[in-house]
């Protein structure tokens, strides 16, 4: 704990003689304990002795030459028998049997001569580890974890992402870029930098990986950026930034370096300055967006400033249930990621067509007005992600135009994960039968009036589904491929006239990867 907390607000009753209740809290403030009511039962957790740390210190280095032993010894030593700085110093010169190497580790670690109180000791120890990362990239990558509110659990996809649209990460192509991402979270987390957590996906509804920072490691990446990062994330402030309870932002900051602006989870904002950006000039990303749970439900409108941000990367608005307008994008052509889910928008923004090398549109539940333009989506042609579950298929294309929709979609050469409906099954047809189609990755595939995600509004299902509103028949399905090899899941609805369900078993008779089949709606159903 770091500062007096009321037990009640989490339901633990106020301890008495006859209750027995019994609370045994940490800190490293005694005051705390003292404003707790614990100063008669105040334990001290000691340090580990010499002996514990050596010992410590052995399984996290794993294996250490005689050569090296004795300067090892010293370097473990340093660590002032303090188990988290121990475990990071190890981990950072594990596999090292350099004696040079560990000689000048020893000397990094009692050169620090400022030492006022513990909390400078640690800080130090910990340091060592980050000043053992061999390049700038992965140090600003391990920094900027420190965005992230305290204890917050990152998708590790999504890190990586943030890391390449940060412009940490540039490669030849996407891949390029992805493996790089990930030989940096690897290598941030074998220096006990960051820890593996299981994260919920909320976009593929599944546990993925994810990553966390130790309070005290992110404490540590604080101090070092304090010159170059303004974090407070989470924090009860009344200006500015991430998860606070703001209303308004009335200030044009002069901040023309500023590459990143989280300044997402403030659901109660409701205004933004209307010169807000316009000295932003460098900022790549923008993030604005809220959860699910917590979704902002006031903000309504954005500057056009956002307008000028030439540099902009990433542009996320997840989650605005009540914006109902974007600003012109027509100038924003470095933009590669673009999420618009969730948002109150009936019309797309303007300049949409200049968007060449955007890489991922999410219009998820988008309540459009009008369609979308013939010919849209084929201008976005560097696409890998393109999301529209949720958009009528009536906003999608007219009825009779389903070819030239697929073929949209089959001009996009890059394409690996889609959220589409269509109006029948021979449009459906025309795009996965079609020759030039190259698979996807990840997809919900809807087909019929139906398939509109009444029930996803909390993202889609399981990452390769197929869902039919009205069933086809068997002649019809001798030259359209129905399904993916990799649907994993199969949705039916509205089959009314199916009674057994082996009267499909023709059509689900290939599909390898199957885990789940679902049925809504099918009422004449008499036999599984």
């Amino acid at each position: 704990m770091w500062q007096e907390f009321p037990l009640g607000q989490i339901g633990i009753p106020e301890r008495t003689t006859d209750n027995g209740c019994k609370v045994l809290l940490t800190t490293r403030k005694k005051e705390v304990c003292n404003k707790m009511g614990c100063r008669a039962a105040i334990v001290k957790v000691e340090t580990l002795t010499e002996e514990e740390a050596w010992e410590l210190f052995l399984d996290e280095v794993d294996e250490l030459t005689p050569e090296v032993m004795p300067t090892a010894k010293l370097v473990a030593k340093e660590c002032s028998g303090l188990p988290l700085a121990i475990i990071t110093v190890a981990t950072a010169m594990r596999g090292n049997g350099d004696l040079g190497d560990w000689t000048v580790a020893l000397n990094d670690l009692t050169s620090f001569s400022k030492i006022i109180d513990g909390e400078d000791i640690v800080f130090e120890r910990l340091k060592f580890s980050y000043d053992r990362l061999h390049n700038e990239k992965l140090r600003k990558s391990f920094l900027c974890c420190a965005l992230y509110p305290d204890n917050y659990e990152i998708l590790a996809r999504e890190l990586v992402d943030f890391w390449i649209m940060d412009g940490l990460v540039e490669g030849r192509s996407r891949q390029d870029e992805l493996l790089e991402g990930q030989f940096i979270l690897k290598k941030l987390k074998d220096h006990c930098l960051l820890e593996s957590v299981d994260v919920w996906d909320l976009t593929y509804a599944e546990m993925s990986d994810g990553v966390k920072m130790h309070d005290l490691i992110r404490d540590m990446a604080l101090r070092i950026t304090s010159k170059h990062f303004m974090v407070k994330a989470g924090s009860p402030l009344q200006v500015l930034p991430s998860e606070n309870r703001i209303s308004k932002v009335s200030i044009s900051p002069r901040c023309p370096k500023l590459s990143t602006l989280f300044f997402g989870g403030n659901c109660f904002l409701s205004s933004i300055a209307h010169d807000f950006f316009v000295h932003m000039q460098c900022l790549r990303v923008l993030d604005l967006r809220c959860d699910w749970d917590k979704e902002n439900s006031r903000l309504r409108l954005l500057p056009d400033s956002i307008s000028d941000l030439v540099n902009l990367h990433d542009l996320r608005l997840s989650w605005c249930t009540k914006l109902k307008k974007v600003p012109s994008l027509a100038k924003l052509v470095r933009l590669r990621r673009l999420e618009l889910n969730n948002t109150a928008i009936e019309e797309l923004p303007e300049g949409m067509e200049m968007l060449g090398k955007l890489s991922c549109l999410n219009l998820h539940v988008v309540k459009l007005r009008a369609k979308i333009p013939m010919g849209l989506i084929s201008k976005l042609s560097t696409l890998q992600e393109l999301y529209l579950g949720g958009i009528e298929v009536d906003k999608l294309y007219d009825v009779g135009s389903g070819e030239s929709f697929a073929n949209e979609l089959l001009s996009l050469n890059e394409l690996e994960n889609l959220n589409t409906s269509f109006h029948c099954l021979s449009d459906y047809a025309s795009y996965v039968g079609s020759s030039k189609f190259n698979g996807l990755k990840c997809f919900f595939l809807g087909v019929g009036q139906l398939c509109y995600y009444r029930e996803f509004h909390l993202g889609p299902p399981p990452r390769a589904t197929v869902k039919l509103s009205y069933p086809p028949d068997e002649s019809s399905a001798q030259n359209a491929p129905f399904f993916l090899e990799n649907t994993k899941q199969v949705e039916i609805d509205s089959f009314n006239d199916l009674t057994r369900l082996n009267e499909l078993g023709w059509l689900i008779k290939d599909v390898r990867e199957l885990v789940a089949f679902a049925m809504n709606r099918c009422n004449r159903m008499e036999c599984i």
